[in-house]
């Protein structure tokens, strides 16, 4: 079959053309006809299209129940080999999701009547192998949500987007260039490498979460097509992501009381206050800070731990919505702690 021209601004990924068997079979010879099948995704594809097409949560919970399901019924088929197709459970975490039943059946479940059976043609072989593949589809998703989250929540808006186009940029033009192997490398030295991504907190994480390790004076993307195409699922999904962290801390855009016109222009800066007017004795508890909500990204708030023995400065995070902890001093103290996140496994300098 030849696929429809892409839509502007589609990803273009070199897969397999869809094939379609035709056979005369017994019960189309009184009719002259024929059927019809289709050839399913491999696993690898169907992991792929779940993460494209689903909400990070839905993904990590549709991964998580179809290795249960089919760990289940490779130690014990004659128990957990036949699942009812009207599960509720089923149904909800997989099958009603998009992409959700093809990545059913292409894990080892054929479906049949009201029931799904696993696939004992297979062979045990393959279907742990399937089992493996599912799990590194689950563990990519994982890596690079977390790295998602973390550029989010350590940077100011513009930044955090950037960073995430960028990322997705490199996993993108490997996909659309498969026979390109220049298109997995990329200069350690590369200006917008080194300005957009990795100068970003949390940037280094997420490259790594993409599939790109340094190798010598280059970084060298390892991950195969299938990962590279949950990566960019999931970093197209980033700002959602964001706006969900946001709802979670109890932080409505848009809500009464918020300042969502002064957070709209990157160019708002909050109003100024001399130190000599801040008496440390007076500023509010940093539980204060659950009620209000930042004007603008970065701005700082100084307030006092729980015991007042420590002033703490924040940062709103316009991203993930939420106000960080940077920086520390004990009272009484003229000594600054500075909080470093953790990069790559070390403190972010």
């Amino acid at each position: 079959l030849t696929p429809p021209p892409p839509r502007e601004g589609a990803l273009l990924v070199e897969q397999p053309p869809l094939r379609l068997h035709f056979r005369r079979g017994p019960e189309c010879a009184e009719e002259g006809g024929m059927s019809l099948s289709l050839i399913r995704p491999t696993v690898e594809q169907a992991c792929a299209q779940l993460a494209e097409l689903n909400s990070p949560e839905k993904v990590a919970l549709a991964f998580m129940t179809v290795i249960f399901l089919l760990e289940q019924a490779l130690l014990d088929p004659a128990r957990y080999g036949s699942l009812k197709a009207d599960s509720k459970t089923l149904r909800a975490r997989v099958l009603d999701i998009s992409g959700g039943a093809a990545f059913f059946e292409s894990a080892g479940f054929n479906p049949g009547g009201d029931s799904y059976t696993l696939d004992a043609d297979a062979g045990e072989a393959e279907l742990r192998r399937r089992v493996d593949v599912i799990k590194g589809g689950a563990s990519c998703a994982e890596r690079v949500l977390a790295a998602i989250v973390t550029v989010g929540d350590s940077n100011a808006g513009d930044a955090a987007v950037t960073a995430v186009k960028l990322a997705r940029t490199y996993c993108s033009n490997i996909l659309a260039h498969q026979a390109d192997e220049a298109k997995r490398r990329i200069g350690a030295s590369n200006k917008a490498l080194g300005a957009r991504l990795l100068a970003t907190k949390g940037g280094g994480e997420l490259l790594l979460a993409v599939g790109f390790e340094l190798t010598g004076e280059l970084y060298v993307c390892t991950a195969s097509f299938p990962e590279l195409q949950i990566c960019v699922g999931m970093l197209d999904r980033a700002e959602s992501v964001w706006a969900e962290m946001a709802i979670a801390a109890g932080v409505v855009p848009g809500a009464a009381g918020s300042s969502g016109a002064a957070e709209s222009d990157p160019n708002h800066l909050a109003e100024a206050i001399p130190v000599s007017s801040i008496t440390i004795a007076k500023l509010p508890l940093a539980t204060a800070l659950d009620q209000r909500r930042g004007a603008a990204d970065m701005e700082p708030a100084l307030v006092a731990d729980s015991t007042r023995s420590a002033v703490q400065l924040f940062l709103w995070m316009a991203v993930s919505k939420r106000w960080r902890l940077f920086a520390w001093m004990q009272t009484p103290s003229t000594v600054v702690e500075w909080v470093r996140p953790t990069v790559e496994g070390a403190p972010y300098e």
